[in-house]
């Protein structure tokens, strides 16, 4: 570890919860905390209850749970994710363990039951997303944004492993965001910060760190969210959070908050035995919540919720009209939807269109929401990227085999780990019978990509930009 900046150590001295001494002895300690979150869509609650996660992750060194969250797990030491073919599955995701704690906001302080709309705005590269995602009703949709085209790859690729339907991913600022006034019943802003919170995850960020860093950081905050408090909907609620431990953008951030916009600060019921420090803001005493890594197992971290005031919901939408007249949604022909109704389950409940070559299945109770999205954002990927039409073959895409929607009954052939691993690295697998047509590797029963015989030939489908190369 390189040594902590001065600058920062004297800044926090006045800060509630700090503590000089073993803030730089945990630091020096150079501990890595290692944790997963478990896809509850994919790792059933049955198999939790009845203990199976032995055999169902068993590659997986499991020391606990994180308190904070029922699907969170701490791993007694690292192994190699990329040669466990459940985590290209996306059965689990690797998360820092205090950043699952919006697990628990949500849980507690949202209906979940009825439909939402939610908004990850700095969403890259997807871990709150694919949590929240498994949280909502499937009448519900999440927007997940990144700004930064690089970095919405691995949102994207992130977002097809989790499988689920109802999620959207954008590119778009803030600002974008204006078009769509009082829309969202959730937004998290997970800001973009000086990241003093991770040093001891990435060491080498010590000497990227600057007071100066600090204020620029701030201000970038304070613009991003001046740009979407718009969209969120009349008493709807804003997660903000970051990975610093400065004030100035935690505490200075929510009196920022209360000053400016119409915002009730919101308290969060952590226990006490979880030492999450609750600290208060200068001027107005908001609360927010400092997870600091010698009082619990994480990393460092500050979450601040609030309800946006005067009850009611806003407009939420532009006229249907309008809707229509915008989107890119063209829905398949009749012939088209019987040739891929047999490969998704309860086809009925999907709409099914073409966007650019491939067609698309999104749920039909949240139509009306996906033709708004695309008419006002720039949209990266969409519901489930089922596959395209050839004349009337059907070929799907590596999208549908992780889907949580495909048919069950879809043929298959289980691998077990070696074969796992050499058709991740897009090998030729030795089989002394191969069946004819699709076909869907599996894993312990988890979707991993397509194969197709033809003759005496098995092709390997498992897309290119996503196989081992080590």
């Amino acid at each position: 570890m390189n040594h902590l900046p001065e600058q920062l150590i004297s800044s926090l001295r006045n800060t509630q919860g700090f503590d000089e001494k073993s803030f730089i002895k945990i630091h020096e300690a150079d501990k890595q905390i290692t944790s997963v979150r478990l896809n509850q869509k994919k790792v059933t609650k049955e198999k939790i209850a009845q203990n199976d996660l032995k055999n169902t992750l068993s590659a997986l060194p499991m020391d606990g749970k994180v308190p904070w969250s029922r699907n969170g797990y701490y791993l007694k030491e690292r192994p190699l994710f990329y040669l466990d073919p459940l985590w290209h599955a996306g059965t689990y995701y690797v998360q820092e363990a205090s950043s699952m704690c919006i697990e628990f906001v949500l849980t507690h302080l949202c209906d979940l039951s009825r439909p939402v709309r939610v908004l990850d705005l700095c969403a890259a590269p997807g871990g709150k997303s694919t949590a929240m995602a498994g949280l909502i009703s499937a009448e519900s949709i999440l927007v997940s944004n990144e700004v930064i085209a690089s970095r919405t790859h691995i949102l994207e690729e992130n977002i097809i492993k989790w499988g689920l339907p109802n999620v959207i991913v954008t590119q778009n600022d803030a600002r974008d965001f204006g078009k769509l006034k009082e829309y969202f019943n959730i937004i998290l802003v997970d800001a973009p910060c000086s990241g003093s919170g991770l040093f001891r995850k990435d060491p080498d960020s010590v000497r990227e760190w600057s007071s100066e860093q600090v204020m620029l950081c701030s201000q970038r905050q304070k613009r991003i969210l001046a740009d979407i408090i718009p969209s969120l909907k009349k008493g709807g609620l804003l997660i903000y959070t970051t990975c610093s431990f400065s004030q100035e953008e935690n505490e200075e951030m929510e009196d920022f908050l209360m000053q400016q916009f119409p915002l009730d600060n919101m308290a969060v019921p952590f226990k006490p035995e979880w030492n999450i420090v609750e600290t208060y803001s200068h001027l107005l005493h908001a609360k927010g919540y400092r997870f600091y890594p010698y009082k619990l197992w994480g990393e460092g971290f500050f979450l601040s919720c609030f309800k946006k005031q005067n009850e009611g919901e806003g407009e939420g939408s532009l006229t249907i009209k309008k809707q229509k007249k915008n989107s890119r949604l063209t829905e398949i022909n009749d012939m088209q939807k019987s040739i891929l109704a047999p490969w998704m389950d309860e086809a009925d409940n999907f709409i099914f269109f073409s966007l650019k070559d491939s067609i698309i299945a999104f749920p039909q109770s949240s139509q009306l929401e996906l033709i708004t999205i695309l008419s006002q954002l720039k949209v990266v990927y969409a519901g489930i990227k089922t596959g395209k039409m050839a004349g009337r073959d059907f070929i799907p895409h590596h999208a549908l085999s992780m889907s949580i929607n495909k048919n069950k009954n879809i043929s298959s052939f289980d691998l077990n780990l070696p074969d796992a691993v050499r058709y991740l690295r897009k090998e030729t697998l030795p089989m002394n019978e191969i069946p004819e047509g699709w076909l869907l590797a599996a894993y312990h029963g988890h979707g991993l990509g397509w194969m197709k015989g033809i003759r005496s030939r098995l092709n390997n489908y498992y897309p290119v930009n996503w196989r081992i190369r080590k």
